[in-house]
């Protein structure tokens, strides 16, 4: 998911959503997708790996 998706992953898209849920290990496209988040005011249940690590995180744009 990234910019070259947005044809598919348009404002329709986005305002569609109650909450986002990501699962992703690339770095690039859990930014990609928080940012967009943030702009459409959705909230996020993040999570992935970094390395061996692992992160999971609800994020409320404007809140946390």
């Amino acid at each position: 998911m990234g910019v070259q998706n947005e044809q598919f992953f348009n404002d329709e898209f986005w305002e569609g959503l109650s909450i986002a849920v990501n699962a992703v290990d690339n770095i690039k496209a859990r930014l990609y997708v928080d940012g967009r988040c943030v702009f459409y005011k959705k909230a996020l249940l993040e999570s992935g790996t970094l390395g061996t690590k692992c992160n999971s995180q609800v994020i409320f744009p404007m809140l946390t």
